[in-house]
Protein backbone atom coordinates (compact mmCIF):
# COMPACT_ATOMS: atom_id res chain seq x y z
CA UNK A 1 0.00 0.00 0.00
CA UNK A 2 1.30 3.44 -0.90
CA UNK A 3 0.32 6.66 0.85
CA UNK A 4 0.21 10.00 -0.90
CA UNK A 5 0.51 13.09 1.27
CA UNK A 6 -1.37 16.24 0.44
CA UNK A 7 0.58 19.43 -0.18
CA UNK A 8 -0.63 20.76 3.19
CA UNK A 9 0.60 17.62 5.01
CA UNK A 10 3.98 17.81 3.26
CA UNK A 11 4.38 21.46 4.23
CA UNK A 12 3.46 20.68 7.84
CA UNK A 13 5.99 17.82 8.00
CA UNK A 14 8.72 20.06 6.58
CA UNK A 15 8.04 22.72 9.22
CA UNK A 16 8.49 20.34 12.19
CA UNK A 17 11.81 20.90 13.92
CA UNK A 18 13.63 18.71 16.43
CA UNK A 19 16.35 19.27 19.04
CA UNK A 20 19.66 20.28 17.45
CA UNK A 21 18.13 21.01 14.04
CA UNK A 22 20.25 23.64 12.31
CA UNK A 23 18.75 26.87 11.01
CA UNK A 24 20.82 28.77 8.48
CA UNK A 25 20.72 32.51 9.00
CA UNK A 26 23.05 35.51 8.88
CA UNK A 27 25.03 37.26 11.58
CA UNK A 28 24.86 40.99 12.34
CA UNK A 29 27.49 41.73 9.66
CA UNK A 30 25.55 39.75 7.01
CA UNK A 31 27.87 36.72 6.92
CA UNK A 32 26.41 33.18 6.99
CA UNK A 33 25.64 31.78 10.44
CA UNK A 34 23.89 28.78 11.92
CA UNK A 35 21.66 28.59 14.99
CA UNK A 36 20.13 25.54 16.65
CA UNK A 37 16.76 24.43 17.92
CA UNK A 38 17.40 23.90 21.65
CA UNK A 39 18.31 20.38 22.71
CA UNK A 40 19.96 18.72 25.68
CA UNK A 41 22.80 16.28 26.29
CA UNK A 42 22.01 14.05 29.27
CA UNK A 43 19.45 16.68 30.36
CA UNK A 44 22.01 19.53 30.21
CA UNK A 45 21.48 22.49 27.89
CA UNK A 46 24.72 23.43 26.06
CA UNK A 47 26.16 26.63 27.53
CA UNK A 48 26.27 28.35 24.12
CA UNK A 49 23.03 26.89 22.74
CA UNK A 50 21.64 30.26 21.60
CA UNK A 51 24.78 31.61 19.93
CA UNK A 52 25.06 32.26 16.19
CA UNK A 53 27.95 30.25 14.74
CA UNK A 54 29.70 31.51 11.60
CA UNK A 55 30.40 29.02 8.83
CA UNK A 56 31.64 28.96 5.24
CA UNK A 57 28.87 27.78 2.86
CA UNK A 58 31.37 26.22 0.44
CA UNK A 59 32.86 23.96 3.16
CA UNK A 60 31.47 20.76 4.61
CA UNK A 61 30.68 21.92 8.14
CA UNK A 62 30.14 19.60 11.11
CA UNK A 63 27.75 20.50 13.91
CA UNK A 64 28.76 18.90 17.21
CA UNK A 65 27.73 18.72 20.83
CA UNK A 66 30.86 18.60 23.00
CA UNK A 67 30.17 16.85 26.30
CA UNK A 68 32.48 17.08 29.32
CA UNK A 69 32.63 14.41 32.00
CA UNK A 70 34.02 13.93 35.49
CA UNK A 71 34.72 10.27 34.62
CA UNK A 72 31.29 9.16 35.83
CA UNK A 73 28.69 11.64 34.57
CA UNK A 74 28.29 14.28 31.88
CA UNK A 75 28.81 17.54 33.79
CA UNK A 76 28.50 20.18 31.03
CA UNK A 77 28.28 20.59 27.28
CA UNK A 78 28.62 23.14 24.49
CA UNK A 79 28.00 23.42 20.76
CA UNK A 80 30.83 23.43 18.22
CA UNK A 81 30.62 24.30 14.52
CA UNK A 82 33.67 23.77 12.29
CA UNK A 83 35.01 21.77 9.36
CA UNK A 84 36.97 19.32 11.55
CA UNK A 85 35.95 15.72 12.15
CA UNK A 86 35.45 14.94 15.84
CA UNK A 87 38.41 13.19 17.44
CA UNK A 88 37.74 9.47 17.98
CA UNK A 89 36.90 8.67 21.56
CA UNK A 90 39.64 6.71 23.34
CA UNK A 91 38.32 4.25 25.96
CA UNK A 92 39.77 4.94 29.40
CA UNK A 93 40.64 2.47 32.18
CA UNK A 94 38.22 2.22 35.11
CA UNK A 95 36.39 5.43 34.18
CA UNK A 96 34.78 7.31 31.32
CA UNK A 97 36.55 9.73 28.93
CA UNK A 98 36.54 13.37 30.02
CA UNK A 99 35.43 14.71 26.61
CA UNK A 100 33.24 13.28 23.86
CA UNK A 101 32.16 15.08 20.70
CA UNK A 102 28.84 13.97 19.22
CA UNK A 103 28.21 14.99 15.60
CA UNK A 104 24.54 16.00 15.39
CA UNK A 105 24.48 17.48 11.90
CA UNK A 106 26.39 18.51 8.82
CA UNK A 107 26.04 21.35 6.33
CA UNK A 108 26.86 20.37 2.74
CA UNK A 109 26.57 22.86 -0.13
CA UNK A 110 24.72 25.23 2.18
CA UNK A 111 22.08 22.66 3.18
CA UNK A 112 21.83 21.22 6.73
CA UNK A 113 21.36 17.49 7.40
CA UNK A 114 20.68 15.66 10.68
CA UNK A 115 23.04 12.89 11.78
CA UNK A 116 21.13 11.73 14.86
CA UNK A 117 17.57 10.64 15.64
CA UNK A 118 14.87 13.28 16.11
CA UNK A 119 15.58 13.74 19.82
CA UNK A 120 18.09 15.15 22.27
CA UNK A 121 21.43 13.46 22.96
CA UNK A 122 21.67 10.74 25.61
CA UNK A 123 25.06 9.23 26.35
CA UNK A 124 25.72 6.25 28.59
CA UNK A 125 28.97 4.74 29.74
CA UNK A 126 29.66 1.27 28.37
CA UNK A 127 32.49 -1.15 28.95
CA UNK A 128 34.38 -1.58 25.66
CA UNK A 129 36.97 -4.21 26.57
CA UNK A 130 39.03 -5.70 29.42
CA UNK A 131 42.76 -6.02 29.96
CA UNK A 132 44.34 -8.52 32.37
CA UNK A 133 46.16 -6.98 35.31
CA UNK A 134 49.96 -7.13 35.22
CA UNK A 135 50.05 -8.31 38.84
CA UNK A 136 47.56 -10.60 40.56
CA UNK A 137 44.46 -8.79 41.81
CA UNK A 138 44.34 -7.84 45.46
CA UNK A 139 41.35 -8.91 47.58
CA UNK A 140 38.32 -6.87 46.45
CA UNK A 141 39.88 -5.96 43.08
CA UNK A 142 38.73 -7.19 39.71
CA UNK A 143 41.16 -9.60 38.00
CA UNK A 144 41.11 -7.30 34.96
CA UNK A 145 41.00 -3.58 34.14
CA UNK A 146 37.79 -2.50 32.37
CA UNK A 147 37.98 0.23 29.70
CA UNK A 148 34.94 2.46 29.17
CA UNK A 149 33.62 4.85 26.51
CA UNK A 150 30.52 6.97 26.03
CA UNK A 151 27.87 5.51 23.71
CA UNK A 152 25.04 7.45 22.06
CA UNK A 153 21.66 5.93 22.98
Amino acid sequence: MRFVLSAKAKKLMESVQYPFDANLTTSADGSPAVTFIPGTANALLPDNMYDKFPYTPTDVVLLKVVCYSDGRNITSCSMEVDANDPEPQVPTPSGLPSVVKVPVGVIVDGKPFRLIENKSVTLSGTEQFRVDRAAPAQPGQLPYIPYYAWVLQ
